[in-house]
């Protein structure tokens, strides 16, 4: 059957565009990851399943147009389309013919926007103003009005960085929407003192479990330095500096000063490279524009896991440290949390607990477009060094993190009905237990809770193994057992 590409397909085969590989749809038949995958599409399957009827000829603009209204917005698409001269002339013609065109309207100015420089067009005369994205769709800013283009620009970020985000079924489904709800009423079933007391205990087990995704543990002073760090999270807008200092927490032996000069990635090894990151000659600008899109989401309404998804991936993908990363992104989480106010101050969600218990989907999802990026990306591995050969700036300017903010979403909401209450019964039990060994054997503070750890940790009873280290007696470690029975039983 001869293919007969349309949309963003036509466009990406016709201008030969690499750097939109990655945003090509599933029903592209294209293999995510496989370098040099032929990817194809028929007119015939998109008639079948889409009803799209083909442009009356080979117009760019009118295929871009189609890809607007059948496939949605890829801004990478018209990043890369913005500064081709053919492109261009081909949206100064079409505009000319069809001057109030909604879409060719929104074509000419993400090529504007995009570019910084304008096409050879008078402005729209005045029409109704349209939004870009359409808010059923997709999660969205603040519109900005251009007034050149009658457009109110709604896109996530900046000209220098942006991200989108679906309202997909999926998502919809998490209720983003409703994580205040549900965190006040885990909230309001317990006691003003009770609230008190697990505020640094939930700050403690984010801590440490931040450190056991990336099997690595905190000394004391790193520990007590990084809870006080969630604590101050969400109190004053995130900065460059803020980074640096949480990240010279992180690495305390090898701090960082600044982003990254070498080049780095994410692998299953030393010998593995699943996601070959930006340049080191990139970092600077791409973290620019990630700030501005910071900025753009500290001013809009979207809920709090949408941002947090939204930030702590595209910052994971863009890689700006050496080391770090990865517990960097689950801060940028609390941050985003803290700042929509999910939770009381000096409370922190065990989003780290979850990300645990679900590491390996944790990981799988983040991959959905770390391998599309390998997939494009030409580079050298050699005795331990990446070489990137490809310019691969523009491949973490646009990202579509859907799916990776269904997932944060779906995390978020378990740990807040299942984790965070059981989090808070172990507080409450361990303080009973606590107090009734206290009572009956004559043990350092220290001692008790080590005990009272030792017991929570095994299934409600002390080891005589574990008693044995503690240079208990067999009369103190059933004792324990049996106070430990007894309370945990209640």
């Amino acid at each position: 059957m001869k293919e007969n590409p349309i949309g963003y397909e036509w466009l990406r085969r016709h201008y030969g565009l690499a750097v939109i590989e990655r945003h090509l749809k599933s029903y592209t038949g294209g293999l995510v990851g496989t370098r040099g995958a032929d990817t194809r599409i028929t007119h015939n399957t998109v008639l079948q399943n889409f009803n799209i009827e083909r442009p009356a000829n080979e117009n760019p603009a009118l295929h871009a147009v189609v890809a607007l209204k059948r496939e949605g917005v890829e801004v990478a698409y018209f990043r890369a389309l913005s500064t081709n001269p053919d492109f261009r002339a081909h949206v100064e013609q079409a505009v000319r013919d069809k001057p109030t065109s909604k879409w060719l309207r929104i074509v000419w100015f993400l090529c504007e926007w995009l570019s910084g420089e304008q096409l050879d067009l008078e402005d729209c005369r005045p029409v109704p103003y349209v939004k870009i994205l359409n808010e059923d769709e997709y999660y969205t800013c603040p519109p900005v009005n251009s007034t050149r283009h009658r457009l109110k620009n709604n896109i996530i970020g900046t000209a220098a960085y942006t991200a989108i985000v679906r309202k997909t079924p999926a998502l919809s489904a998490a209720t983003p929407e409703q994580l205040g709800e549900k965190t006040n009423a885990v909230i309001n079933t317990w006691d003003a003192e009770t609230i008190a007391r697990a505020s640094r205990y939930l700050v403690s087990r984010e801590t440490r479990a931040s450190g056991e995704i990336e099997k690595e543990s905190f000394s004391k002073s790193k520990f007590i330095r990084f809870n006080e760090a969630l604590l101050r999270a969400g109190k004053s807008p995130l900065t460059k500096d803020n980074l640096i200092t949480i990240q010279a927490i992180i690495k305390e032996r090898r701090p960082e000063t600044d982003y990254r000069l070498e080049q780095n990635w994410i692998g299953g090894s030393q010998f593995s490279v699943e996601l070959p990151t930006a340049r080191p000659e990139y970092v600077e600008g791409l973290m620019a524009g990630w700030f501005e899109l910071y900025e753009c989401l500290a001013q809009s309404e979207i809920p709090a896991t949408v941002q947090a998804g939204i930030l702590s991936a595209t910052f994971v993908y863009i890689h700006p440290f050496m080391d770090g990363n990865g517990r960097l992104s689950r801060y940028i989480i609390q941050e985003a949390l803290a700042r929509n106010q999910i939770l009381p101050p000096g409370l922190v969600l065990p989003v780290s607990n979850g990300i645990l218990a679900e590491i390996n989907s944790y990981y799988d999802t983040l991959n959905l477009i770390s391998a599309k990026i390998e997939g494009i990306t030409q580079y050298i591995l050699d005795n331990h060094q990446l070489f990137i050969e490809t310019e691969n700036q523009d491949f973490f300017r646009d990202l579509d993190v859907t799916e990776y903010t269904t997932w944060l979403t779906n995390v978020i909401n378990r740990v807040t009905t299942e984790i965070l209450p059981k989090e808070i019964d172990t507080l409450q039990l361990a303080d009973k237990l606590y107090q009734q060994l206290d009572q009956a054997l004559d043990l350092s503070a220290n001692e008790l809770r080590a005990v009272v750890t030792f017991v929570l940790q095994n299934d409600g009873q002390l080891s005589r193994r574990k008693g044995k280290r503690m240079e208990l007696s067999a009369e103190e470690v059933g004792l324990i057992n049996e106070i430990a029975e007894e309370v945990l039983g209640d």
